[in-house]
């Protein structure tokens, strides 16, 4: 498992549209990355890291969509790749926690 900014090892301001959404985002994340000992489908997949961000919580994130808590967003979308384009390219991740948590019994 990969663990992206479990213990708050970096903190920088995010916005989404203009609006400052960095208090609780991006929350923190667990990738799956597969066993070492067995072929599996999620080995070398596409996290999207440091591109994307998980959403925690949802609500809080403008322009949204139907993206729930967990999700994943990008500050900076194109017509090539969006949000809803990414999600369907790239895995999200396996466990979403809130933001500047340290899960370190999970």
């Amino acid at each position: 498992m990969g663990a992206t900014n479990s213990d708050r090892v970096a903190e920088e301001p995010l916005e989404k549209n203009g609006v400052d959404v960095h208090r609780d985002n991006p929350a923190g994340k667990l990738n799956f990355h597969g066993y070492l000992n067995v072929s599996s489908e999620n080995q070398g997949v596409n996290y999207d890291y440091p591109n994307r961000f998980a959403l925690w919580p949802a609500e809080k994130v403008p322009d949204r969509g139907s993206m729930k808590k967990g999700d994943q967003f990008t500050l900076t979308s194109s017509r090539t790749l969006d949000d809803t384009i990414r999600a369907t390219s790239h895995v999200s991740p396996r466990f979403s926690s809130q933001a500047y948590n340290a899960p370190l019994d999970t």
